[in-house]
């Protein structure tokens, strides 16, 4: 039965969903914040996490079979000098909805002067100063994959230009314009 090891700084957010899940095909589930007690783990073959801790984490893990990276990007899994000899899975197509808010929140943050017209509501002050929009601006996107994508889609509803920068992919039907290598 294969043995679970949670690698992630957040490790403890996560032992109460698991432990709920009661999994029954689990022989056993660690969980550590850190490389700290790492040696706890060399028998663990399953491993859900943060890819930088697991990328450090790897020569340890001689009975590893499956990694699970918390994130959509797993590019500090992928150097050509690290070891290849377990499946690698990723959580692609979970976070588009959430950064889009995130983003566009931020975005209208800054445009709207949020932050400048609560602090004047405090000081019992009005500010009568004009404020930008985002409808006619311009959103560059350095990357188009599934978060890419849905914010591609929630700027066009908010008016904007959308510019994607990506390796190759021309998918998203809401970019305007997209830029490869040296463009």
């Amino acid at each position: 039965m294969p043995k679970l090891l949670v690698l992630s700084k957040m490790a403890n957010d996560y032992r109460n969903p698991v432990e709920a899940a009661k999994l029954p095909s689990l022989e056993s589930v660690l969980f550590l914040t850190s490389m700290e007690n790492l040696s706890q783990a060399k028998d663990c073959d399953v491993v859900f996490g943060e890819p930088r801790l697991i990328r450090d984490a790897l020569p340890s893990l001689k009975n590893l079979r499956w990694v699970q990276s918390a994130y959509a990007g797993v590019e500090a899994l992928l150097d050509p000098s690290l070891r290849r000899d377990y499946v690698l899975t990723n959580a692609r197509d979970v976070f588009g909805e959430l950064m889009s808010e995130y983003v566009v929140g931020y975005l209208l943050v800054h445009e709207r002067k949020i932050f400048e017209r609560y602090q004047a509501q405090q000081e019992r002050r009005w500010d009568g100063s004009l404020t930008g929009v985002l409808r006619g601006k311009t959103i560059g996107l350095l990357g188009v994959g599934s978060i890419g994508a849905e914010l591609a889609r929630t700027a066009k509803f908010f008016g904007m230009t959308v510019r994607g920068f990506t390796r190759s992919s021309e998918s998203c039907a809401d970019v305007d314009a997209y830029f490869h290598g040296d463009d």
